[in-house]
């Protein structure tokens, strides 16, 4: 079973990482088992974060964009029907003036 490590150990792993510190010395000063590939991927993923100016929480980032396109899709949705109906009830009256 893979180990969890406690946010505040990951947080200083990333700064000491980004201060230039080697990062097999930070893997053993912090008893991390999967050494230094488990903090590039923290780093990385901090940095992806980090990006989006919300270091503690990727999910929030991507869970907002999902809910702004989906609002944005169902007001262009709403305006492309809006014009739809518009051009059908310009069509009958066409229809029924000819008659």
């Amino acid at each position: 079973m893979p180990k969890i490590y406690d946010e505040n150990l990951r947080k200083e792993a990333i700064e000491r990482y980004k201060n230039g510190e080697n990062i097999d010395k930070i893997a053993k000063d912090l008893n991390i088992k999967a050494g230094s590939q488990l903090i590039i991927i923290w780093y990385k993923s901090w940095k992806t974060c980090y990006s989006y100016n919300l270091y503690k929480n990727c999910k929030e980032v991507k869970l907002m964009s999902q809910k702004l396109k989906r609002e944005f899709n169902f007001k262009e949705f709403k305006e492309k029907n809006k014009e739809t109906n518009l051009l059908k009830d310009k069509i009958i009256i066409r229809k029924n003036f000819k008659v």
